[in-house]
């Protein structure tokens, strides 16, 4: 006890996995604050919000983090972050990413094309067989994205995580993209487009105010799968 009690003494102002989970739940707290209080559940989907409270935010800072990040595998679940319940892998190999998505070598590699200034992809998909199949968003990551971009892929994944925890989408719907037939119940295409259309303005938001509060978000230390896409000159061959 006492030893883990000097480690909440230590203060790192990188983010791991933990960290940013932390940081992004207080974030959108903050965020919301003037229209809403703390016990509410917050929806991160309105960008008028972040244009609107993009200055004065007031974000943990790494002391902070340091006294309530879990040190011990069993004391994640008392930890103070919001479960995602949708799994996260980052820094998959392209052909893993294409087999989980279940999306087409090709689609995929528009989709490349079209993320070339961000550095990485996002999708979504299924991981696990049968029963136990599980929806898991997934994120492959070019082989020169800095580690500011390597946060920013997994700050949207988290964003979307939260997007398809409210929406509570059927596995089927997910699964075929059938459209939906009621508010409550959007497809999985229409998640991942507001969360795309939220994301640039609370990324900058995000950035802007977890520098400010003493984050390095330039030496993160986010944990990945290991692999990275190579993009080669031709823009035909990747690995």
């Amino acid at each position: 006890y006492a030893n883990v009690q000097c480690m909440k003494l230590i203060e790192f102002n990188e983010l791991n996995n933990t960290r940013m989970k932390i940081l992004m739940e207080n974030f959108l707290q903050n965020l919301e604050q003037p229209r809403s209080t703390r016990e509410e559940k917050i929806s991160p989907s309105a960008t008028d919000t972040a244009q609107s409270n993009n200055e004065g935010i007031s974000l943990n800072t790494p002391a902070d983090i340091a006294k309530i990040e879990p040190l011990l595998f069993f004391d994640i679940r008392r930890a103070k972050v919001s479960q995602t319940y949708i799994p996260i892998k980052l820094g998959l190999s392209f052909n893993e990413l294409a087999r989980l998505s279940e999306k087409s070598t090709a689609k995929l590699g528009g989709m490349l094309g079209r993320n070339n200034s961000e550095r990485y992809i996002l999708t979504t998909g299924y991981d696990g067989r049968w029963a136990k199949r599980r929806r898991t968003i997934l994120i492959g990551i070019f082989s020169d994205a800095t580690p500011k971009q390597i946060a920013k892929a997994y700050f949207h994944a988290l964003l979307l995580a939260r997007l398809l925890k409210v929406g509570g989408i059927s596995k089927s719907r997910a699964r075929k993209g059938k459209k939906s037939t009621s508010i409550e119940e959007p497809t999985m295409e229409e998640v991942e487009s507001k969360a795309s259309d939220s994301f640039h303005e609370l990324w900058s938001c995000f950035e802007r105010n977890a520098e400010s509060s003493g984050w390095d978000l330039s030496n993160t230390v986010l944990q990945t799968e290991g692999y990275a896409i190579e993009v080669r000159r031709d823009g035909n061959d990747m690995k």
